[in-house]
């Protein structure tokens, strides 16, 4: 029969291979992520825009935190080829939160009827966006994997180290 200790440290060998899979996962998702987001960043051309809907989009949700989430909800149109595209989204990743202040500056930024610079993907011209940016949330993902993968199972065989001498 299994005593204590011998119990314990089958469960801290199956823990740290959890984590060190968990942490993996997360750092392939991340390096995804950031391969994907780097590559359009490059690969997107410029073109001419112009707004037809600019304003602040809310909704009322009833979650955790209930209360009014904003988004910016501008369109605007542009051409490609010859061919006039219309599109809604104004960044590769757009984000609600309940700051009204800073999506409402994003729509006072791009009034209705005004002109700017655009990015499209020449691989799917119907894909365009005004800003062009890379995305913090891939290498956040890496990092996390990395920490989870590499950094926790130092720390509990550390940890298991210390008690053992103890």
């Amino acid at each position: 029969m299994a005593t204590k200790l011998e119990k314990s440290k089958k469960f801290d060998g199956i823990a740290k291979w959890i984590m060190i899979l968990m942490g993996l996962a997360f750092m392939a998702v991340g390096a995804g992520m950031t391969i994907e987001s780097t590559m359009l960043y490059f690969r997107v051309r410029p073109c001419e825009a112009t707004i037809i809907k600019s304003q602040l989009h809310s909704e009322y949700s009833t979650g955790e935190n209930p209360g009014y989430v904003y988004r910016p909800d501008i369109t605007f149109t542009y051409e490609v080829d010859g061919i006039t595209h219309s599109t809604g989204t104004y960044t590769w990743f757009p984000v609600s939160s309940n700051i009204r202040a800073r999506h409402a500056a994003v729509v006072r930024r791009y009034p209705v009827g005004s002109q700017h610079n655009a990015w499209y993907d020449p691989k799917i011209p119907e894909n365009a966006y005004l800003v062009r940016r890379h995305s913090w949330i891939g290498p956040i993902f890496f990092l996390a994997g990395s920490f989870f993968a590499i950094v926790m199972p130092i720390a509990i065989r550390r940890q298991k180290l210390k008690s053992a001498s103890a």
